[in-house]
C-alpha cells in the first residue's frame, strides 16, 4: 500500500478478469477464459476532495484496462489496441473508494509495471457537498433495486413464504447469477435492501450512545465486486487457543472484530465456532462448489436454523455495510482469505430483521441459531479442565 497524499492511498493485488473471445470454440459467440490482472485501488478516508496523476509510461509491455468497460470483461479484439494512454487523472471524492485500473501484461514478453503518483490539487468540500455525495450514491442504489424489483418479482413472492426448499433458493440464485453474467445487472434484494432500515430500527437507534448512532447513520452500502481486496480485516490471524479451554489445544481460534457497534454476541458465536467451521459451511451455503464464488457471483443462498428450532433459507445479495472514514465494517475476506464469515453475519441480520436487532440476542441464541445444535452456559470455574 503506497500513500500518496495524506489520507489518501493506493494499494495493488492480483486479480482474475475474464477475457472472451469472438472466435472460440463454443458456436454461441466464444469462450470465457480467466486473465490474470494486477488491481490498483484507491482510497481517500479524508474529507479532501484529491485529484492526483497516475502514470504508467516508465513500464514496458503492459496494457491497461479501467473499470467502466462494460462487465469488466476482456474482448479480444480491444486487446490487441496498443494505444491506449499509460497516464491519466482521477479525482477521488470524501470517503471514497474507488478501482483505478486493470494492468495486464502485453505479449509473451516480460512485463514491468512501473508506476508514479503526483497530486495535482486538494480542496476540502462544504458539508453540503458530502451530504449531496451520499445521496447521489442512495438513489443510483434505489434505481438498481427498482430494476432488480421488475426482473425478478417473483423472487419476491418467494421470500413470503415462511420456509424455502433448497432447490427453490438454488434455482432463484442461478437465474440471478446467469442473468448478471450475460447482462452485467446488479441484484439487489428487495427485502433486505442496502438502506437504514436494514442497519437498524429508528426506535432502537435513540437507545444507543451519540458515538455508535453517529456509526450507524453514517454507514454507507459497498458491493463486494468492489471491496473484494479491502485491506481491512474482519478476521484476524488464527492463534492457539489458551491451555485452559472445553475444545482440544491443537485446535486454533479467531478474534473476530466489527465496526458496527453492539455486535458483541454474534463476534463471540463465530469466535467459538471458527475451528470446527468445516462442519458446518456446506449446511449454511448449500451451493458451496457447485456455483461460482461469492466474489463472481451477485446472489447467494444461506441456511440457518431460525429460533433453533426450524431451518430457513435466505437469499442475500453483494451490499455491505461500510464506513465512511475507511473502517470497514464487513469484508468479504479475512487474513486467511475467506469469506463466510461476512455472508453469514449477513444472512443472520437478514433473518433477524437489522444489524441492530442482533444486539439483544444472546451468544448462546446466536449459536443455536447458526448451528442448529443445542448450547448451554457453564460457569467455567466449577468445570474441570483436564
Amino acid at each position: 500500500m503506497q500513500v500518496i497524499h495524506e489520507l489518501v492511498t493506493v494499494s495493488v493485488t492480483q486479480s482474475e478478469l475474464r477475457a472472451h473471445s469472438q472466435w472460440g470454440p463454443d458456436s454461441d459467440g466464444g469462450a470465457d477464459a480467466a486473465t490474470t490482472t494486477l488491481r490498483y485501488v484507491a482510497v481517500n478516508a479524508g474529507l479532501s476532495t484529491v485529484t492526483f496523476r497516475t502514470d504508467f509510461s516508465e513500464s514496458a509491455n503492459i496494457h491497461l484496462r479501467f473499470p467502466s468497460d462494460k462487465s469488466h470483461h476482456l474482448n479480444s479484439m480491444e486487446k490487441a489496441k496498443t494505444s491506449q494512454p499509460l497516464a491519466f487523472v482521477c479525482t477521488l471524492h470524501p470517503f471514497e473508494r474507488r478501482i483505478l485500473v486493470y494492468v495486464l501484461k502485453g505479449g509473451k514478453q516480460r512485463a514491468l509495471v512501473r508506476v508514479a503518483y503526483a497530486v495535482l490539487s486538494n480542496a476540502t468540500p462544504p458539508f453540503d457537498a458530502i451530504v449531496e455525495a451520499q445521496t447521489r450514491a442512495a438513489t443510483i442504489v434505489q434505481q438498481q433495486q427498482q430494476s432488480s424489483n421488475h426482473t425478478y418479482s417473483h423472487l419476491r413472492k418467494w421470500e413470503i413464504r415462511p420456509h424455502l426448499s433448497a432447490t427453490e433458493v438454488n434455482r432463484a440464485c442461478e437465474e440471478i447469477n446467469r442473468h448478471f453474467r450475460e447482462y452485467g445487472t446488479v441484484f439487489v434484494d428487495a427485502s433486505f435492501p442496502p438502506s437504514a432500515a436494514s442497519l437498524y430500527e429508528p426506535e432502537a437507534l435513540e437507545k444507543l450512545p451519540e458515538s455508535d448512532t453517529s456509526v450507524y447513520s453514517l454507514c454507507k452500502w459497498e458491493h463486494l465486486h468492489n471491496a473484494v481486496d479491502s485491506s481491512w480485516t474482519f478476521m484476524t490471524i488464527p492463534s492457539k487457543r489458551p491451555k485452559r479451554s472445553l475444545l482440544s489445544e491443537s485446535t486454533t481460534f479467531a478474534s473476530f472484530t466489527s465496526g458496527l457497534p453492539c455486535q458483541d454476541s454474534f463476534l463471540c458465536a463465530m469466535a467459538l465456532i471458527a475451528p470446527l467451521r468445516d462442519l458446518w459451511l456446506r449446511r449454511w451455503f448449500p451451493s458451496l462448489g457447485a456455483s461460482s464464488p461469492p466474489e463472481e457471483s451477485v446472489a447467494t443462498p444461506v441456511k440457518l436454523c431460525d429460533r433453533g428450532l426450524a431451518w430457513r433459507h435466505l437469499v442475500i445479495d453483494m451490499f455491505l455495510p461500510a464506513f465512511p472514514l475507511g473502517r470497514g465494517l464487513l469484508t468479504p475476506c479475512n487474513a486467511a482469505g475467506e469469506w463466510y464469515a461476512m455472508l453469514l453475519h449477513k444472512a443472520y441480520a437478514k433473518l433477524k430483521g437489522s444489524y441492530l436487532a442482533i444486539a439483544s440476542i444472546s451468544t448462546i441464541h446466536v449459536l443455536r441459531e447458526l448451528t442448529g445444535e443445542p448450547w448451554y452456559a457453564y460457569n467455567s470455574s466449577r468445570v474441570a479442565v483436564v
